[in-house]
């Protein structure tokens, strides 16, 4: 569209609504001394009356040449597409001269915001249900803060340097997928991450609170998948134990159930270890007291 065509008209609405504005500003004045000479009865009262109406009929040609000038703005804005967000443009599906209709199906282009940006991750329903038991139940503290901190890892494992912050997860599960949406807005300033790459995140959304800890390297899977440890009886015997594990950390998992506060877990020649064997420890380092941390984070 041609802007110069709405300019003028913008111009001309302009000069319409400065007419308006002195023919108005005569209007009162010529109205305020028919009101002066019809107390002392110089002018009939139909001339003042007269005078009167026309001075409203002034004010109200101001607002319409106004809303005419409002009007005439719009258009001339309406030949100018601007953007509706701060961000970056990608490649025009249209070039200069190629004809567009309105409410068309194919955008002119999209504008993408880069910084900060949104990164819409993934969690398993099952795990968002047991995670709100273990609220309700009052084994994990909800963190007591206005904002849950989100740590973004790229595509290469890489941890992005700058943390991004909890949005808000969606009500409703997927239910091909069985997942619930969760919504990160983290700052990117040097642009780094780019819409459409895969990345990966965590974030706390509880504490445990007096929980035991274990490392990694003394849990083992049983044949169906359970997790087990060796646990050294008070006879230095060796029980293979069934326990209930979440993960810590890479190295480190949060022990749920099987395991009480003080019992002696194995920690090396663990592929010698069975059931029933009678052990002889030799030192502290052979062996882990299961002791409860005050405090450890729920990803």
């Amino acid at each position: 569209m041609d802007a110069d065509e709405y300019a003028a008209d913008v111009r001309s609405a302009e000069a319409a609504l400065a007419r308006a504005q002195a023919s108005a500003n005569v209007a009162k004045e010529t109205a305020k001394r028919f009101a002066d000479l019809a107390k002392i009865n110089a002018v009939s009262q139909q001339e003042y009356d007269q005078a009167a109406a026309t001075a409203q009929e002034a004010e109200a040609d101001i607002a319409l040449q106004k809303a005419a000038l409002d009007r005439a703005r719009i258009d001339l804005a309406r030949t100018r597409i601007s953007s509706p967000i701060a961000g970056r443009i990608g490649r025009s599906s249209v070039t200069q001269g190629a004809l567009v209709t309105q409410n068309q199906t194919e955008t002119l282009a999209n504008v993408l915001q880069i910084d900060p940006i949104y990164v819409d991750l993934t969690v398993s329903s099952n795990r968002v249900l047991n995670m709100r038991r273990q609220i309700a139940s009052g084994r994990v503290a909800s963190k007591g803060i206005d904002t849950v901190p989100v740590n973004i890892i790229l595509s290469d494992d890489t941890t992005y340097p700058l943390q991004g912050e909890l949005e808000f997860s969606e009500i409703n599960v997927d239910e091909s997928a069985g997942t619930v949406a969760v919504r990160a807005l983290v700052p990117n300033p040097d642009g780094i991450i780019l819409p459409g790459m895969f990345v990966r995140a965590n974030f706390v959304a509880g504490m445990y609170e007096n929980v035991i800890t274990l490392p990694q390297s003394v849990v083992s899977r049983t044949p169906t998948g359970e997790a087990s440890v060796m646990v050294v009886k008070d006879d230095n015997t060796i029980e293979q134990r069934a326990i209930q594990v979440e993960q810590y950390n890479d190295n480190s998992w949060i022990v749920l159930d099987g395991l009480e506060e003080g019992e002696r877990v194995a920690v090396s020649n663990l592929q010698n270890l069975r059931a029933g064997v009678t052990v002889d420890p030799i030192s502290s380092a052979a062996q882990i007291s299961a002791a409860r941390d005050s405090r450890s984070e729920l990803n």
